[in-house]
């Protein structure tokens, strides 16, 4: 078959990375792409050649996103007709519209649920062949769609079968196990679904990393410009180093839904503040029925400067314990998205009919 998978931000590079490299043997696969971060240097940096659908910068808002929705369609809908693919997969809103009019399927991976990207949800969902979701994400009228999956986007790139975590490569960074350090992620917060949406200033970054410097190193990531009394902070890396990084990190802090995500699928504690605090399912599992992420809506600092001091003084056998948990409960997703791809659409069937049949893609660890 002839695959085209369409990304638009580093972690979907992440998410179909080795999905796409258990594919290639024997299949033809074509990458799209948009320039977002450092997207287009980690496919190139692996040998993978995408085709450019949108490289100017964006401006922010609603009305720009759906200007750059419609480019974005139209550079698309050329590449199909040239290219002619069997499947169309990825998480843009623009396979679903470009799939429906040249009648391919279009395979949308969301894990997000309907509430937190109300423009997929009106622009996108209806119009996608099938929606591939956690268990415990919400797709609202488009259940019908729906191929819901025991895991996460994360676990495609980051179970333990798939990712070890390197001690040599954080070595290279003057860091060490034995000596503690944190990681601060601090996003751009200017996709779509990030309209009206706040994450963590300036001013309350300098208390956590006040904060944190009592007991560590502290470590910036950021996507956004930061003053110098932050970038002083700022970790210069390999972009594909940063998991490793993270794995051996004693606490994620940020407003990266993403990476709170990965943190917590490494077993490292992560607390997220942000408006999106209480909306995202995933994150919410995490939290309520693992207990490796915890949130907290912009104005409850005093609340999150407590969970700090909370999480400082945890057993860290007791966080192992819950990431163990948490990955018994769970499916080897790299597997189960290649298993769906390679054989659709009697893929779509066997799972409809026998939804436990993807319990034979468990986990080993």
């Amino acid at each position: 078959m002839k695959l085209l998978f369409d990304l638009n931000h580093p972690a979907h590079f992440h998410l179909f990375r080795f999905v796409i490299d258990d594919l290639a043997s024997s299949n033809t696969i074509i990458i799209t792409a948009k320039e977002k971060d450092v997207l287009l240097s980690l496919l190139r940096r692996n040998g993978f050649m995408p085709i450019i659908l949108q490289a100017e910068k964006r401006r922010a808002g609603l009305f720009f996103s759906a200007i750059g929705i419609l480019k974005r369609d139209l550079k698309l809908f050329h590449i199909v007709l040239r290219e002619q693919p069997d499947i169309l997969i990825g998480t843009s809103i623009s396979i679903t519209h470009v799939g429906k009019l040249l009648k391919i399927p279009s395979l949308y991976f969301g894990e997000d649920g309907y509430k937190a990207v109300p423009l997929s949800y009106r622009f996108g969902y209806p119009f996608a062949t099938n929606i591939i979701s956690p268990k415990c994400v919400d797709v609202g009228k488009y259940n019908f769609k729906k191929i819901e999956y025991s895991g996460y986007h994360e676990l495609s790139y980051l179970a333990p079968e798939t990712f070890a975590p390197s001690e040599a490569i954080i070595n290279k960074y003057g860091l060490a196990i034995d000596k503690p350090y944190f990681l601060l992620r601090f996003s751009a917060l200017q996709a779509h679904h990030d309209t009206g949406k706040k994450g963590i200033d300036l001013g309350f970054a300098l208390k956590i990393i006040k904060k944190l410097e009592r007991h560590g190193r502290v470590l910036v990531s950021s996507e956004k410009i930061l003053p110098q009394e932050i970038n002083v902070y700022r970790l210069s890396i390999n972009p594909e180093d940063i998991h490793h990084v993270m794995a051996f990190s004693r606490l994620l802090i940020g407003d990266s839904q993403t990476m709170a995500i990965e943190s917590a699928v490494l077993g490292v504690p992560s607390i997220r503040y942000s408006s999106f605090a209480g909306q995202l399912m995933v994150l919410e599992e995490l939290e309520h029925e693992y207990g490796l992420t915890f949130g907290f809506l912009p104005g409850y600092d005093d609340l999150l400067l407590q969970k700090i001091d909370e999480l400082l003084k945890i057993n860290k056998i007791a966080i192992a314990q819950a990431h163990t948990k948490m990955l018994s409960d769970k499916i080897d997703v790299r597997k189960f998205f290649g298993w769906l791809i390679k054989n659709y659409p009697e893929s779509l069937r066997i799972i409809k009919e026998n939804p436990s049949y993807q319990d034979d893609f468990n986990l080993n660890f």
